[in-house]
């Protein structure tokens, strides 16, 4: 009989390891894809393109954010964009002309 219960022992405890391995590579996988957390890297990576090459370079994130930059870097529309994730919310302002982004805390 001990062994039989230690046998269940250590299945729990196998079974719990992995289970807080998932949780912590899903957890890990769905912080690398929030966009409110992406979006200020990508965004001065496209104007930083435009300005390079200078041309016109748009910028697509989900389906209802876009943002488009002319050849010298300045953006054609200055636009406040909320993200809500989890319950927390996050504005980016993008400034026209220059297309500076300011993020109020």
């Amino acid at each position: 009989m001990r062994s039989k219960g230690f046998l269940v022992a250590e299945a729990l405890i196998a079974v719990f390891v992995l289970s807080l391995l998932t949780s912590l590579t899903l957890q890990y996988r769905e912080q690398t894809k929030d966009t409110r957390k992406l979006f200020p890297d990508e965004y001065l990576r496209i104007q930083s393109e435009s300005i390079l090459t200078g041309r016109e370079k748009t910028m697509f994130m989900e389906p209802d954010i876009r943002v488009h930059f002319n050849g010298q870097g300045n953006v054609d529309q200055a636009k406040t964009l909320y993200f809500t994730r989890h319950g927390h919310s996050r504005r980016i302002i993008i400034e026209l002309g220059g297309g500076r982004l300011v993020i109020p805390d």
